[in-house]
């Protein structure tokens, strides 16, 4: 990947993925997926909610993109809140819905979803350029 001028929050992701050692190809994959997403949002992808989430992977089959693609954004996009972000709120719902890939479920000793309400923003405010 390259170093210029580059948003906090992707270099974060870069990071994560350098840490979990994923390949160049998979890095690049995850990049432009959220790429796209925050084109699509046009705002910072941390602000995202699960029903922006949704209008994405909507986009996505409504542009003809395929099982397969679908599914790497899907991965992309969970890698992201998940790791990236560390939050894995209700969106596991739509995750396991779509039949991705890790698609289990924190759950307390009650059966309900654990949700984490804290997350890092690391868009700068007043910033274009969100990733």
């Amino acid at each position: 990947m390259t170093d210029q001028a580059m948003s906090p929050l992707r270099r974060r992701m870069i990071e994560d993925m350098t840490i979990r050692n994923l390949s160049p190809k998979t890095q690049q994959g995850y990049i432009r997926t959220i790429k796209n997403f925050t084109a699509f949002l046009r705002r910072s992808p941390d602000t995202a909610t699960f029903e922006d989430v949704r209008r994405f992977q909507l986009h996505l089959v409504r542009s003809g993109v395929g099982v397969g693609a679908l599914n790497s954004a899907v991965t992309a996009l969970r890698f992201f809140f998940k790791v990236t972000l560390e939050t894995l709120t209700h969106w596991n719902v739509a995750w396991a819905s779509h039949g991705a890939p890790h698609g289990s479920f924190s759950r307390s000793r009650s059966g309900v979803a654990i949700l984490r309400s804290t997350h890092r923003s690391l868009a700068s405010p007043g910033s274009c350029q969100w990733f």
